[in-house]
């Protein structure tokens, strides 16, 4: 699978972004049939409906925070039995209340078996779904009623 790549300019200051951007539960608010849950060094995402659902968890990397005009960045490493993967998040300051996010994810399915058969799937619903969570924190970075 291929990595999916998704970059935002965004009317709102690098920290507020950071804030929304790292603030785990909304995820889950904004990927359809997800609840997201984090203890501060593991993030994981609960998809499904009824009694049909499956843990995401991912690892948090590598998390350092915008600050002295440095970018921030984080990397999450999916360690799940359903989904192998991992995403990159930065953000950066482009100038007074502007900022830049990309946000690079790579999933695949596990099994190898399940996997041969979903992985022409895998990238253009990674890509749905990257677009998709980006497009919402971009909201909420820039409306600083959510």
């Amino acid at each position: 699978m291929a990595p999916v790549r998704v970059v935002r300019e965004v009317e709102a200051d690098v920290q507020r972004l950071w804030q929304v951007v790292t603030d785990w539960p909304r995820h889950g608010d904004i990927v359809p049939l997800t609840e997201v849950v984090s203890d501060g060094s593991q993030v994981v995402g609960i998809t499904g409906l009824g009694p049909l659902r499956f843990r995401d968890p991912m690892a948090l990397r590598d998390m350092v925070p915008p600050e002295g005009g440095r970018p921030g960045s984080v990397r999450l490493e999916k360690q799940g039995a359903v989904l192998g993967g991992w995403a990159e998040i930065e953000v950066s300051a482009l100038g007074p209340g502007r900022s830049r996010l990309v946000f690079t994810e790579e999933i695949w399915p596990r099994p190898d078996a399940v996997g041969k058969r979903l992985g022409a799937v895998a990238t253009p619903l990674t890509r749905l779904f990257v677009r998709l969570l980006v497009d919402g924190l971009v909201r909420g970075a820039q409306d600083p009623t959510r």
